[in-house]
């Protein structure tokens, strides 16, 4: 506006609307979130405009340098430290491949205290690493190692906290057929706040680092991280224990004649309440944003603007919630891959034993799954979403949840035929496949046939992408086996792990050494197959895989950890559901 003498007047902004100014744009706004702040009017139709109720969310800040303590250095890295990790093959294998691993061995190798079902009066004991050769589950607590006074007490009086204290009077006969025997006693408590306890906290922070890369924090800024994250936490397990201890399910408890029945259900209880918890920050998020009304245009309207243009815009959806939604979505598919993933396990067990084609349909059948769940998500974040960061973790998530399945097919595979028509289904998926839908004729197909959008360029390097995580799976699932393998095999936990439990037996081949001997042949031939699919899109089509893997890392900082935390979840969620539950 112009006064009567040709200046600028000087307009002054109202009390109201006097704030900080917008801090400059950056990637951590991609999420389209409008910030809490507000810039003071710049011109006279913005003077008496009402001003945007604050954000009750706050936003991931991405960051180059760090900070904070070791906590920091796990969940949010610095670019500069991502970089010096990923600057050798032998760092990049610590981070990516070891120390996920390592944490899953230290969680399932703690051994469980356990009773004899079949002794009214046993206390709680832990198992001793021989006791894998006991003749039957319940050999006499003789054979049992006595805990120190300290640990004597404090499962005493856990075992004097659960109201199922139901005990078959007498073994049953010899003879009987091992389904209607009854498993080893487990200690609830323990299992409830370490075992649970443990895989619940991982669940919750592979949930967090999903919003991370979205750029969201799902907790509500007044109550904090902390408080939010341990509400959920400890919700869950106090849920758990009075769903046991008021046996609301009908499976709290051991049940006589068999528990082939409970033990499903009773897996199926704690797995379905971690995805339940995992759902909660997605819906508080949710929750939050509606009550400030980000999926409605708040645009301040003249009086005019609102007689002719109020319920126009109160029928559209902002964009930004619109994203919102759309990464829902993904989430709930990456959550429903695992619920699949169960699914399948529970079936594959039910119906063994199983012949080579039998195994080869099974593996094809999961490869189809998992590809179809990818291809929807992927489709979600790179098209909806928009978030690179994001889909690289997902094709991640989904390799993995593949992979972690396929390992542990080989702990029932009886001989070499087994191993290997199964192996040679994977190498020619890699071997063939991959460069094969690298081509231009490939890429020519797909533009004519279903209007594929993307420049040959740009197709390469998405398949170059999924490679890169594929190939970072496969090694993840297959050291992650191959440690618990032997762990559940020598360690005192076989007991409740009988699916990894081997016998010695001259007569069957499938033994421990076979399995474990086999898996690393075909270990070795997947790095072989890895290695010479890469030189063929190095020399033919000009590719890099590890440089577009890892420079996509480098972009991302956050998806290191990201990584991380996915292949520890992963690793623990099919290992808790392979665990044998019976509690007293």
């Amino acid at each position: 506006m112009l006064d009567l003498l040709g200046k600028k007047a000087h307009i002054a902004p109202s009390p109201s609307s006097s704030r900080a100014p917008r801090p400059p744009r950056t990637s951590l706004q991609s999420a389209r979130i409008p910030a809490a702040s507000t810039p003071p009017p710049t011109s006279p139709s913005q003077i008496g405009k009402a001003v945007p109720r604050p954000r009750r969310v706050s936003m991931v800040v991405p960051h180059d340098s760090e900070t904070g303590g070791w906590w920091l250095v796990v969940m949010r890295p610095s670019r500069e430290r991502v970089e010096g990790w990923l600057a050798s093959w032998w760092k990049r294998w610590t981070v990516l491949v070891v120390l996920p691993c390592l944490v899953v061995w230290l969680w399932v190798a703690v051994p469980f205290p356990v009773a004899d079902p079949y002794q009214p009066g046993d206390s709680w004991h832990w198992p001793t690493p021989w006791s894998r050769h006991w003749p039957i589950p319940w050999t006499p607590s003789a054979t049992l190692l006595a805990p120190g006074k300290v640990a004597s007490l404090l499962l005493r009086f856990a075992s004097s906290s659960s109201r199922n204290e139901t005990t078959p009077d007498a073994p049953p006969p010899d003879g009987d057929d091992d389904d209607t025997l009854l498993p080893l006693d487990l200690n609830f408590f323990f299992f409830l706040l370490f075992y649970y306890g443990v895989y619940l906290h991982v669940a919750l922070l592979f949930t967090t680092k999903i919003f991370d890369l979205y750029r969201l924090n799902w907790w509500p800024k007044r109550i904090g991280g902390a408080v939010s994250y341990f509400f959920f936490w400890a919700a869950a397990l106090t849920l758990g224990w009075l769903v046991h201890d008021l046996d609301l399910i009908g499976a709290g408890g051991r049940k006589e004649g068999g528990d082939r029945g409970t033990d499903w259900e009773r897996k199926t209880f704690w797995i379905g309440l971690t995805f339940g918890t995992m759902a909660c920050p997605a819906l508080v998020c949710f929750s939050v944003l509606k009550r400030d009304k980000r999926h409605l245009y708040r645009h301040s309207l003249t009086n005019l603007q609102k007689a002719f243009l109020s319920r126009q815009l109160a029928r559209r959806i902002p964009a930004s919630y619109l994203r919102f939604l759309w990464f829902m979505a993904a989430l709930a598919t990456a959550l429903f891959a695992l619920i699949a993933g169960q699914a399948y396990t529970s079936i594959y067990l039910s119906t063994l034993p199983h012949t080579s084609v039998d195994a080869a349909i099974w593996v094809w059948s999961w490869v189809g799954t998992t590809t179809t769940l990818s291809i929807v998500s992927s489709q979600i974040l790179e098209n909806k979403v928009r978030s690179k960061g994001l889909l690289f973790l997902f094709k991640y998530f989904s390799s993995l949840v593949y992979f972690v399945f396929y390992r542990n097919l080989f702990a029932r595979l009886r001989s070499p035929a087994d191993f290997i028509v199964v192996q040679t289904l994977s190498t020619i998926g890699m071997i063939i496949i991959f460069p094969l839908q690298m081509t231009s004729f490939f890429h020519r197909a797909l533009v004519f046939l279903v209007g594929y959008p993307k420049t040959l360029e740009e197709h390469r390097e998405g398949i170059a992408i999924n490679v890169h995580t594929r190939s970072i799976a496969q090694n993840v699932s297959m050291v992650g086996f191959l440690g618990w393998l032997a762990i559940l095999h020598y360690g005192p936990n076989s007991a409740v792990y009988p699916f990894f439990r081997f016998e010695d037996n001259p007569e069957d081949p499938y033994n421990f050494q076979f399995t474990f001997w086999a898996s690393s042949v075909i270990w070795a031939s997947e790095l072989s197959s890895s290695l010479v699919m890469r030189l063929i899109c190095k020399f033919a089509f000009k590719v890099d895989i590890n440089g577009i893997g890892f420079g996509v890392m480098k972009e991302y900082p956050e998806l290191v950890s990201a990584c991380g935390w996915t292949s520890v979840h992963v690793l623990m969620n099919i290992l808790m559901f392979l665990l044998k539950l019976n509690f007293r």
